[in-house]
This record gives C-alpha cells, sequence and structure tokens, in this order.
C-alpha cells in the first residue's frame, strides 16, 4: 500500500469513527427523552436525576467527539493533496474553532 493507500484508509476509519460516534449520540439521546417521559418513583427521584445526567453527558460526548472527527477528516483530505495544505488547514481549523468555541 503506497502513501496514498494509507492517507485513504486514514480517512475511511476517521468518518467510521464519526460515523459510530454520531450513532452512539442519537441513542443516547432517544434514550435521554424515554427516560424524561417515563414516571420515575417518587423515592428514587435523586437517582433518576443522575442517570439523566449520566445519559445526557454519554450524548454530549459522543457528540462531540463525532464532529472532532468530521474536522479531522477535513484536514485528512487536505493531507491528500500535500502537508502543506495539510497545514494550512489546520491553522484555519484552529482560528475557527478558537472563534465557535
Amino acid at each position: 500500500m503506497g502513501n496514498a493507500g494509507l492517507k485513504a484508509l486514514l480517512l475511511v476509519a476517521t468518518f467510521l469513527v464519526a460515523f459510530f460516534a454520531f450513532a452512539l449520540s442519537m441513542r443516547a439521546f432517544v434514550h435521554l427523552g424515554f427516560m424524561i417521559n417515563s414516571p420515575a418513583p417518587a423515592e428514587g427521584a435523586a437517582e433518576n436525576a443522575a442517570a439523566l445526567t449520566r445519559e445526557m453527558d454519554m450524548g454530549a460526548v459522543c457528540y462531540w467527539f463525532g464532529i472532532r472527527c468530521y474536522y479531522a477528516s477535513a484536514l485528512l483530505t487536505l493531507w491528500l493533496f500535500g502537508p502543506t495544505w495539510m497545514a494550512a488547514g489546520t491553522v484555519g481549523l484552529i482560528v475557527m474553532l478558537r472563534r465557535i468555541d
């Protein structure tokens, strides 16, 4: 496998990881919706709130990781054209993330 094949393989692997991260995020948010709409016993209110928080945190972390994988895939795509393009894309991505985060 040549250099371009390795780059393409890394790009595909990044998209695969992003896909599963987003799928887990959707799963967590759907479960959260079911958990919110189901009645909780009065004696287990604190445990129910903790479970809701854990599920929401899991969904948020998976979504965050998935979106970062998509950002990385843009850089890997630029890497197919050369290291200079990837370096320029990295600087652009850092500037963009600095402004929106």
